[in-house]
């Protein structure tokens, strides 16, 4: 199948904002096909700041909405703050669905590795205790003159 998407993604120094549009081509394929089975019209909305507290700590508000016309609104809501760009602790939740922790630092000046802890706060917590999650970041490019990362999403 022939697939077709838009996204624009704008940045600066301290901030950045993406929006984007998959699929634009398959809604008519599927119109009599089960809704897990179906692409659903979807929206993505993303965007975050760098504020600097001072010369060793950002904090790092941002946000992700997803749109779909069958499904409610998500929106994860997220503020990470970093010192010496080198460790990171956050916080994230989403509407309706769970709150994480996470912390991740970086090994080396290219490999960033972390943990995080996500819990629902819907009904399935009742029988679903939170989740474990370790993640490994690999920078390939960087501006050997910096510690900074040649990433505009700031992570």
């Amino acid at each position: 199948d022939f697939n077709v998407g838009f996204g624009a993604f704008l940045y600066s120094e301290t901030w950045y904002f993406g929006l984007s549009k998959p699929n634009l081509n398959l809604q008519k394929q599927y119109k009599h096909v089960d809704l897990f089975d179906k692409h659903l019209l979807q929206v993505y909305a993303m965007g975050g700041y760098n504020i600097e507290l001072n010369r060793d700590m950002t904090l790092q508000p941002s946000f992700l909405v997803r749109y779909s016309d069958q499904l409610p609104i998500s929106a994860d809501l997220s503020v990470n703050l970093q010192w010496n760009e080198s460790l990171t602790t956050g916080l994230a939740y989403r509407l309706n669905a769970a709150y994480s922790l996470l912390v991740g630092f970086n090994v080396t000046r290219q490999l960033h590795i972390g943990y995080a802890f996500d819990w629902d706060q819907n009904p399935i917590y009742k029988v679903n205790y939170g989740s474990h999650e370790l993640f490994i970041q690999y920078y390939m490019t960087r501006d050997e003159n910096s510690l900074r990362y040649q990433s505009p999403r700031f992570f």
